[in-house]
């Protein structure tokens, strides 16, 4: 898709909708709409004030709502993407009061694609039940990273990572992404600090447990400790399927799927797979981060050349491929 650089827009109600008081008047209805889009030119999917790109919320929410009619209503999207991340495939959620019919669904998506900026382009618009939310429905979601090494960048395409350093070994590559496969707690592999539950996973397990705190904890708890175990959540995941094969133009192309991601883990896991790949890590490292030993963790992590966090890959390379929901009943 070509790309269109659009102006940063502030907090407008285009963010969530004019909010007006008592009931709504109509019939409450759902939409669910899918995009694609190349996220070079966006501060990610949601709104941050202070940016100087827009967000894609900013521009798809205003365009949907001069297409319909309806400014009190701004979609809801399954995957809240980081600047600079494109998606394939991102499916969103808004509420109607309008009773829609094929046709009038057909010209939504033509007037949609027609008032879009060229690097944003809706793929279909259907009715769904009133239950379903964008958010909760995804039963999986895949994403891609593109990534290629080499001294200066030699190809024109924005979505790929051209990495300063050694050749990148595919055969390690994928021995890295097999560690990912299964249930693990990926807190080492986020940029989110937590407080995190405290979990009990094994390496390559299928099943996942985690502890919270009981209520006479609770109750002997500090008022600091109290805010903290009230805000602790899980870092557990599953990867389904974890894989790279590569590209014609020499780049290598690294999947995931999985049932949920944390931000910014995708990246951080290709980073680590990619630098396993050069020789940079070792499988070692990578299983002691996703160990549940943290005396070993810490003695590994002194040994590092740099900061596990700095292993991580850039936006520029991430794709959200697929978002797969269960069928409406």
């Amino acid at each position: 898709m070509a790309s269109l650089t659009t102006q940063s827009q502030g907090p407008t109600s285009l963010h969530r909708g004019p909010r007006t008081k008592g009931k709504r008047k109509g019939k409450r209805g759902k939409l669910r709409f899918d995009l694609a889009f190349d996220g070079s030119n966006y501060s990610g999917w949601q709104y941050h004030p202070n940016k100087t790109l827009p967000a894609v919320y900013t521009v798809v929410a205003a365009c949907w709502n001069a297409a319909t009619g309806e400014p009190g209503f701004g979609p809801v999207a399954s995957a809240r993407l980081d600047v600079g991340v494109s998606a394939d495939h991102q499916i969103c959620s808004v509420r109607t009061q309008k009773t829609w019919t094929p046709e009038s669904l057909q010209q939504l998506l033509v007037t949609m694609n027609d008032t879009l900026p060229t690097d944003i382009q809706c793929l279909r618009v259907v009715p769904i039940p009133v239950r379903f939310h964008a958010i909760n429905a995804p039963l999986w979601k895949r994403y891609g990273y593109a990534v290629r090494a080499c001294e200066t960048r030699t190809s024109n395409t924005n979505r790929c990572w051209h990495r300063d350093g050694p050749a990148i070994e595919p055969s390690l590559v994928a021995t890295a992404l097999s560690c990912f496969l299964g249930t693990h707690d990926f807190r080492r592999f986020t940029s989110t600090d937590g407080p995190w539950i405290t979990s009990h996973v094994s390496v390559h397990s299928t099943d996942a447990t985690t502890t919270t705190p009981t209520q006479q904890e609770r109750n002997m708890a500090t008022p600091q400790e109290a805010q903290k175990n009230k805000k602790a959540r899980s870092a557990v995941r599953t990867i389904h399927a974890a894989c790279v094969t590569e590209r014609a133009d020499g780049a290598l192309h690294i999947a995931f799927t999985g049932d949920g991601f944390l931000q910014q883990m995708v990246r951080r896991m290709v980073g680590v797979a990619v630098a396993v790949g050069t020789g940079e890590l070792c499988e070692e490292h990578l299983l002691a981060a996703l160990g549940r030993d943290e005396e070993k963790w810490q003695e590994t992590h002194r040994l590092l050349s740099q900061p596990w966090r700095k292993w991580g890959a850039p936006a520029v390379g991430l794709t959200l491929e697929e978002v797969h929901v269960e069928e409406y009943v």
